[in-house]
């Protein structure tokens, strides 16, 4: 990918732009975190939605 390992998450505004469709969509807040990274070494991004209870 050319991607340095770098033992850090750098998709933070990926997070911030999920978490605010995902809110707009759905009326209800959300937390989106980062699980996997390329700048951590994987392959791929990946991320965890968790719903909030209103």
């Amino acid at each position: 990918s050319g991607v340095i390992n770098s033992g850090m998450t750098f998709c933070d505004f990926t997070a911030g732009y999920l978490a605010s469709r995902i809110t707009l969509l759905t009326n209800k807040d959300c937390i989106v975190t980062e699980t996997k990274c390329y700048g951590t070494g994987y392959d791929y991004c990946e991320f965890k939605i968790e719903m909030l209870s209103s």
